[in-house]
């Protein structure tokens, strides 16, 4: 795994912990 790879792989489960935590606010938003 390159340096590079690793970096992108962090960013993704950073937004996809970031998508977690919002997913009930947007939900509330939306209903």
């Amino acid at each position: 795994m390159s340096y590079q790879h690793a970096g992108i792989y962090a960013i993704v489960k950073r937004v996809i912990g970031w998508l977690i935590l919002f997913l009930p606010l947007f939900q509330r938003q939306f209903r």
